[in-house]
């Protein structure tokens, strides 16, 4: 069968590529002294044969080691990296070789073919087959079987059950029988547990694979399964000459120089994967393993020379126990990334499948996923490209980089036909502002096991390797300094110095009080004595949670209280419901450091009450394989919610992504979604929404349908192309709970370099990630318990603990293109830096897969513009006397308007007395 392609070659934006699909590949020559019957490379030597004689030579081909004659060769057969050789006439020999010695042994005088099964030699005749077994190339006669039919043909194979071996007899050409023995030999006897016959179609001779049974005639193959059940029956219509065997493949040659492949793993209808025309002065020779390739050999006569021709196929590949697949490959080109808009695109292509009789097509629809291979960038809306101010206005510019689109976006300026890089930017005309800035930091004189941070505060709470409870303040700066003031440390040892918590996170907060969570463990060292050894040391241990209640006034402890828990835990994970529940989750301490599928854990479940007084458990359980019904359980990452009941989402090895009900103490899978061969290593939840990240670094985010049902929603692909990202089971951190923005977790590049994935949550595919922070991390002193080395400390700021003893804290902004506001004296370094005040420049950005450049702006930064109006450019004796002024001109007002007032309130009250005085007298009259 042959395999091609038929596509657009270009298409938009895109191209296509695609590898020829190929099963052979020219290989080498090597030069060869005479014609042989056949060359075949062995481990650590080349076997030669021509006529009588046989030649060991290195695995150069020309370095001759050792050489033999042998008269009447009868079979020549390689086994286990000896050769074998049935020869002789009336007297019957096999010569057992190496390429530095061999060893003779007489057989049956008939006997006239040979086949092996592990230690056992069959010498086979028309009537008996004959056993040998050997040890280190010496071989004694064990036992013979006699039949009542002459032999045609015979072969032997190891059965699938160790320890037993499949004899196969061909009889009569029309009868198969099929004989089970030991490969042990038992009192100089073999035993024999199994005889079966059956009729087959006529054959000459049989040929015997691990797990096929191949007869051949004159113009035709039947194959049939190892439990002698015919499958098939192949005919070829030209006479075959020679079969060649290689564990499952099976290699014929025909009198017309064609040569025929067969897998033995394939399924029947494509069992022959290739047939392949000699060249008409080739002959096959053998094939054999060479690297990653099998190599076919030729032999070949070019008028002049004899030579080896070998051709490469990457079929079959040594003790493969799946069929053989020949690989092709596609590659999409991204020509023009300046007019990519969009995320997802299609293409479609026909791949048509062809043999001698038939073609089908295969027609496929390739959804394109861009997501952030490229830097997508439109021109903003009103976008002036002559801009001025006045050096000490500043002006905002940001607007430029609005139309840039693309993830990890980093940028850089072209002013005057200068690079300029932001963090390295100084007396420049224009700044560009990161996106993500460290603010403050603390460094501990000790190595920082783990951070949390107290909801809606600035407080940050670490815990070191002395078994200090250190309290943060990140909004203090120390001094003017960029450190974070330490507000108050408590100090464990204080209340038992066997304590050691280095676990500990937030988990509520009520009346002015807030209350952690802490793994820990008691150890106690103790003398012993042992058969009268004095001085031998052992070590008691006991693991409990820790619950601790601390003031929001004074810092200290209000109370603390202790549960015993029944391993040590490996990761811990307090989830509450925002009201007076919580729930601990504790995974049991085994770290997977293999793919055993006999590898379990535990997950440990606490429900407790808290009324800022007491604490109570109100319900435990644990969870294993055997509660939920399971083939295997082993427990990457955890997280729960709350919804009416508390829910479990789990990422497990081989169920993938688990979600579990744990209403009446007994979890429960409710719903699940398989690992796709990307294993799910870390998980976390917000509101009605769960993210899971992969193995490979595929975010993807999943729906909470009727708050239980996981609905796939969205992946984020790890974007990179020129380095390798992966992931390990660490944590999925998010700014909040119910209104999600910003998401991190841990991703690794080239499976060396560790960094804290920073992700916009609103962003579209093409612009989620907003860069990846380097975080320096140490596996051994954190055990897998990476999700408590960061903490969010509000909407728009995180901290993270960075070399062990440092705590980071950042920002998360917008990036922003600023012309700075200046003073003169920073005006007149800038002129002096660039002896000009205007500038042409433009903004690149870009990530590590490609980068865009805005059109050019010119900007023009003015002197400062003295106008006689300048209130700066009055005599400061102005200012009082222009006070004074205004303050006469008040008092004058005022008084001019009273005056009005009050004579026309005078007037209003004489004519309402003159009108009652007329009323009386018209009454009298």
């Amino acid at each position: 069968m042959i395999f091609y392609a038929e596509f657009e070659k270009s298409l938009g934006a895109f191209s296509l590529s695609v590898s020829e699909y190929t099963k052979f590949i020219s290989g080498y020559k090597v030069k060869l002294n005479r014609y042989y019957k056949q060359v075949l490379p062995v481990d650590n030597y080349v076997l030669m044969y021509y006529n009588e004689h046989i030649e060991f030579y290195e695995t150069d081909f020309k370095t001759l080691i050792r050489n033999a004659t042998f008269s009447d060769i009868i079979a020549l057969e390689v086994y286990n990296n000896s050769v074998y050789i049935l020869y002789g006439d009336y007297y019957r020999n096999i010569s057992v070789n190496s390429p530095y010695n061999s060893y003779n042994f007489s057989v049956d005088p008939n006997c006239s073919m040979i086949s092996f099964c592990e230690n056992i030699i069959i010498c086979g005749s028309q009537e008996s087959t004959s056993f040998y077994f050997c040890i280190n190339q010496n071989c004694t006669f064990s036992s013979n079987i006699l039949y009542n039919s002459s032999i045609t043909s015979m072969a032997a194979m190891s059965d699938s059950i160790v320890g037993y071996c499949n004899l196969y007899i061909l009889s009569e050409n029309t009868t198969l029988y099929g004989i089970l023995f030991s490969d042990i030999v038992y009192d100089n006897q073999i035993q024999i547990y199994d005889f079966i016959k059956i009729p087959i179609s006529p054959a000459l001779k049989i040929y015997v694979t691990p797990l096929r049974i191949y007869t051949i005639f004159t113009e035709s193959l039947t194959i049939y399964s190892s439990s002698m059940v015919n499958e098939t029956e192949v005919e070829l219509n030209i006479t075959i000459q020679n079969v060649f065997l290689l564990e499952n493949f099976v290699y014929i040659t025909t009198n017309n120089n064609s040569l025929m492949i067969i897998d033995g793993l394939e399924s029947i209808f494509n069992v022959v994967t290739y047939i392949y025309n000699i060249p008409d002065n080739c002959n096959f020779s053998s094939a054999w393993f060479n690297g990653s390739y099998t190599n076919i050999g030729f032999i070949c006569y070019n008028d002049t020379e004899y030579f080896l021709a070998t051709n490469l196929s990457s079929c079959p590949q040594k003790n493969s126990q799946t069929p053989c697949q020949v690989l092709f490959y596609l590659e999409f080109y991204i020509e023009t990334p300046e007019i990519v808009e969009s995320p997802v695109y299609y293409y479609n292509a026909t791949f048509n499948a062809q043999n001698q009789k038939h073609i089908v097509p295969l027609y496929v629809a390739f959804e394109l996923l861009i997501f952030g291979q490229v830097i997508h960038y439109s021109e903003p809306i009103n976008n002036i490209r002559s801009i001025s101010t006045y050096y000490d206005n500043g002006l905002d510019l940001t607007y430029i980089l609005s139309g840039f689109a693309g993830n990890n976006l980093n940028y850089k300026l072209n002013i005057n036909g200068k690079e300029i890089i932001p963090k390295q930017s100084a007396n420049d005309p224009l700044k560009i502002l990161p996106n993500v800035f460290e603010i403050n930091e603390y460094t501990s004189n000790y190595n920082i096991l783990s951070i949390t941070s107290v909801a809606n505060t600035p407080y940050v709470i670490i815990y070191n390797d002395h078994a200090q409870i250190i309290i943060l303040n990140t909004s203090d700066y120390k001094n003017g300094e960029r450190k974070m003031s330490v507000v108050n440390i408590i100090s464990f040892q204080d209340f038992d110095v066997n304590l050691i918590c280095p676990g500990l996170q937030y988990v509520a907060t009520k009346n002015e009080s807030f209350l952690l969570a802490a793994t820990c463990v008691w150890e106690f060292n103790f003398l012993y004595y042992w058969q009268s050894m004095p001085g031998l040391y052992t070590k008691a241990s006991n693991y409990f949670i820790a619950l601790l209640q601390i003031s929001l006034i004074n810092f200290e402890f209000t109370w603390y209280q202790a549960f015993q828990i029944p391993f040590q835990p490996s990761k811990f994970k307090p989830v509450t419901d925002d009201n007076s529940k919580f729930t601990i989750l504790l995974l049991d301490y085994y770290i997977d450091h293999g793919d055993s599928i006999y590898k379990n854990n535990r997950l440990y479940i606490s429900e407790f009450t808290w009324n800022n007084t007491v604490v109570e458990i109100i319900n435990h359980q644990l969870i294993d394989v055997a509660t939920l019904g399971l083939n295997a359980f082993y427990v990457y990452s955890m997280d729960g919610y709350y919804y009416d009941e508390f829910y479990i989402v789990l990422a497990e090895k081989s169920n993938g992504l688990l979600v579990l009900d744990s209403k009446e103490n007994q979890a429960e899978i409710i719903a699940s979604i398989p690992p796709n061969n990307d294993p799910i290593y870390t998980v976390g939840v917000s509101y009605k929404t769960i993210y899971t990240v992969a193995k490979s670094g595929i975010l993807t985010i999943y729906a909470l349908l009727n708050h239980s049902s996981p609905v796939f929603s969205c992946n984020r692909y790890p974007f990179a192309q020129a380095s390798t990202i992966s992931t390990i089971s660490s944590f999925v951190s998010i700014n909040d709970y119910y209104w999600p923005h910003f998401l991190i977790y841990l991703v690794i590049y080239n499976n060396t370099n560790f960094y804290l994935r920073l992700v916009n949550l609103d962003g579209t595919a093409l612009s989620f990630l907003i860069t990846d922070m380097p975080f320096s991390i140490n596996k051994n002193n954190y055990n897998g318990s990476y999700e408590m080395l960061i903490a969010f400390i509000n909407q728009t700021s995180f901290a993270f603990i960075y070399n062990l003893t440092s705590i980071k804290y950042y920002y998360i902004d917008d990036y922003k293109l600023i012309v700075p506001k200046m003073t003169e004296s920073e005006y007149n370094m800038m002129k002096n830096k660039w002896n000009k005040t205007k500038f042409y420049f433009n903004a690149i950005g870009e990530n590590e897969n490609n980068y865009m450049i805005t059109e050019y702006y010119t900007l023009t930064i003015m002197d400062y513009n003295k106008k006689s109006s300048d209130v700066s450019s009055l005599p400061i004796w102005l200012f009082p006397a222009i006070s004074i002024g205004v303050l006469l001109i008040l008092v004058l007002s005022v008084k001019v308007i009273y005056k009005i007032i009050f004579r026309r309130r005078t007037r209003v009250e004489t004519n309402e007395l003159e009108i009652i005085s007329i009323i009386p007298s018209f009454i009298e009259s």
